[in-house]
């Protein structure tokens, strides 16, 4: 029956009788699809999820009692803990609320349920009540400080409806709710273009539809309209719209936004989309920080929206997601560019982190071939398959303690014994010194850290930074007092387990005088004078990715709905199990999904001070993350040209000293992403040679 669930079709050219296909395909198949297929699929993946949720809430079980007896409890056991606590000990909480009899609470839209019951409970005056959502607050007792219009972390279960919730119920026991809408950040003239744009974003009519209908909003709101959510209506999905009132004066443009228009690319390629808009922002980046634009301040002149020589920390580049950031870093560090990266990936994605924790791995454990002949493979040796081949052919061991066998060439003999006298000597570092000094010594020795600062793809500044990152997180751990063989251990973990999350930065992280790089999620709480919202158009962007699981956390029922899946290629997944009201339960997750998208979009544009600069494609202008704001981008103003791309590098090799390196390998050509990093990757060479 999954044969005919979905991508069923009707090969009209293979049928004698073409309308009696055609019935079918437009007829019949549906009709099949509707009252048998969808039918029986249900009943029987309803039927088998029973079985497997007595399954996983057992395995749910025994591994929560083993991290308790390890004592290996993670930050949300220990939330889970403190509310059961204080639910089922009225003592308790009799206790805590006399210690702390006032509760200030900040960011509040980024709160879970389990934080909000915890605040309930420290502050309800009923200490016998166990339902904390019918818990009455205390008069005095909580400050909650917050804005819906953030609310862009429901992947960590900060659900804007625990933030409605939790707003209703204190108006409804006689709280006050105080609306604080005065922007101190933003140019007058940004908050009422702002003003303009956000309204029909945030309208209820937007919700339950496809991002891309929702993003070919056209037309603009008259100028006398007030701004706000249509005839004031609230949704369960999405903040309430509320104007900014600007502090700060109109400023020196009448606009206070611009857009960069990418041209038709061929075939619409998303990798020469990116580079050209990457391009354009780093030119434009480049002549401001020279006093080259029409928004440098002039002498005499009184205001600008730059200074006469910007600075390069005046910028923070925004992109939707962060796999194309590298583009956009490796635009600025072509042009000698400082800049700093947050959120471009994980720090055990880093290839260069990889290589020098294999190494570790096979110091650690010489008794293992596998590390040692990854580090043999990896680019800090770099011997091909035929090498290894050959090594072992000749008797050899692949354990580095052993001796080098005689019957291998001069040449191949050689660099299999400096190989292993590099893991010697690391060994011995390894040994004497503390884990992080140790470390450091190694990088030194080969050199690794030097190379990487010089990639020749444009990214040396994170590659190395990585590194040096990864030596800070030794150091890090080495002050838990962890010997070197459990921080090998962690450092394994850290390549090897997804789940082990810390951040990648550059050479230039913590400095102020650089320019910013980093997606949406990492933007809250952030501004700039000037903002890109960089990357504009994405494939992706047309058609939202279907929500895997719904979480009621608020309703009268607070469960999990969560149907079991298994891929199917790449990008796909097949439903084995799910529970009953799955359908349902799917499209409401849709329906606060596409909600968050819009506050996301809100997030990025209010980061900026003075300038808001948006890329667009008009070619396919319903898609991309910034798509809704583009009929609002209408009429204004282009964001000047950053000059030619080969003049810019020139002022670049001139001003930084930058002599060998070049935009990208095609000699100025629109080859996005053909970088030839060979040299690092290829086997029969390594750094050292």
């Amino acid at each position: 029956l999954t044969l005919f669930e979905s991508n069923s079709s009707v090969t009209l050219n293979r049928w004698p009788n073409k309308e009696e296909a055609r019935r079918i395909r437009d007829e019949t198949l549906p009709a099949f699809q509707e009252m048998t297929v969808a039918p029986a699929l249900r009943r029987w993946r309803e039927y088998l999820y029973r079985g497997v949720t007595d399954f996983v809430t057992e395995a749910v079980g025994y591994c929560d009692a083993g991290r308790h007896k390890e004592g290996k409890l993670t930050f949300q056991d220990l939330l889970l803990r403190a509310a059961r606590l204080l639910r089922e000990n009225p003592s308790v909480r009799q206790y805590f609320q006399a210690r702390y009899r006032t509760l200030f609470v900040d960011e509040f839209q980024d709160t879970d349920p389990i934080q909000a019951e915890i605040i309930a409970y420290l502050t309800g005056t009923d200490i016998r009540e166990r339902d904390w959502r019918k818990l009455v607050p205390r008069p005095g007792s909580l400050l909650l400080v917050g804005d819906d219009k953030q609310s862009i972390y429901r992947f960590r279960r900060a659900d804007v409806a625990v933030f409605h919730f939790v707003k209703e119920r204190i108006k409804a026991t006689g709280g006050n709710v105080v609306h604080l809408n005065t922007s101190f950040r933003s140019l007058g003239n940004l908050c009422r273009w702002i003003n303009n744009a956000f309204p029909p974003i945030f309208s209820p009519q937007n919700e339950g539809v496809s991002y891309r209908a929702a993003s070919a909003l056209s037309g603009e709101p008259d100028e006398d309209e007030t701004p706000g959510q249509p005839g004031g209506q609230s949704s369960p999905y999405q903040a309430e719209f509320a104007p900014l009132d600007p502090y700060l004066g109109d400023g020196p443009d009448a606009w206070c936004v611009r857009r960069i228009a990418v041209p038709k690319q061929k075939g619409n390629n998303r990798s020469l989309i990116t580079e050209y808009d990457a391009r354009r922002i780093a030119s434009f980046i480049a002549r401001a920080m020279r006093g080259q634009t029409a928004l440098n301040r002039s002498e005499g002149s009184v205001e600008s929206l730059l200074a006469p020589q910007a600075s390069a920390g005046d910028f923070l580049i925004l992109t939707r997601l962060k796999s194309q950031i590298p583009v956009y870093t490796r635009a600025l560090e072509a042009l000698g560019i400082s800049y700093d990266v947050t959120g471009g990936g994980l720090l055990g994605e880093s290839k260069e982190v990889r290589a020098v924790v294999t190494l570790l791995e096979a110091v650690y454990a010489p008794e293992n071939p596998v590390p040692f002949v990854a580090y043999l493979r990896g680019p800090l040796v770099g011997l091909s398959d035929g090498a290894l081949y050959e090594y072992r052919r000749a008797e050899g061991c692949f354990d580095w303690r052993s001796s080098t066998p005689d019957g291998l060439s001069g040449e191949l003999r050689g660099r299999f014994g400096e190989a292993k006298a590099m893991l010697v000597q690391a060994e011995k570092d390894l040994t004497v010194l503390p884990a992080a000094a140790a470390l450091e010594r190694i990088l030194g020795r080969c050199g690794y850290l030097a190379f990487a600062a010089v990639h020749p793809d444009g990214e040396g500044a994170s590659r190395a930074g990585n590194l040096i990152r990864m030596v800070s997180w030794v150091q890090r751990l080495a002050a838990q007092g962890l010997p070197w063989g459990r921080i090998v251990e962690e450092l394994s973990k850290l390549v090897n387990d997804s789940a082990y999350e810390v951040e990648q930065m550059s050479l230039e992280s913590g400095r102020e005088d650089v320019v910013r790089v980093m997606n949406v999620h990492q933007a809250k709480g952030l501004e700039a004078k000037v903002v890109f919202l960089a990357d504009p158009y994405q494939r992706s962007g047309s058609k939202q990715r279907r929500p895997s699981n719904h979480v009621s956390r608020v309703g009268r029922a607070t469960y999990l709905s969560l149907p079991v899946m298994k891929p199917r290629g790449p990008w796909h997944h097949d439903v084995v199990a799910q529970p009953a009201g799955w359908k349902e339960d799917q499209e409401e997750a849709m329906r606060f999904q596409l909600a968050e998208e819009a506050r996301l979009l809100y997030v990025a544009a209010t980061r900026a001070r003075d300038l808001l600069v948006v890329s667009v494609y008009d070619e396919k202008a319903d898609t991309g993350p910034w798509a809704p704001l583009n009929p609002y981008l209408a009429n204004v103003p282009e964001l000047e040209g950053g000059g030619h791309w080969e003049d810019n590098m020139a002022w670049a090799r001139e001003t930084v000293n930058i002599s060998d390196l070049e935009a990208d390998g095609s000699n100025g050509q629109d080859d996005a992403g053909e970088h030839s990093v060979a040299n690092i990757s290829e086997p029969e060479g390594s750094i050292s040679d």
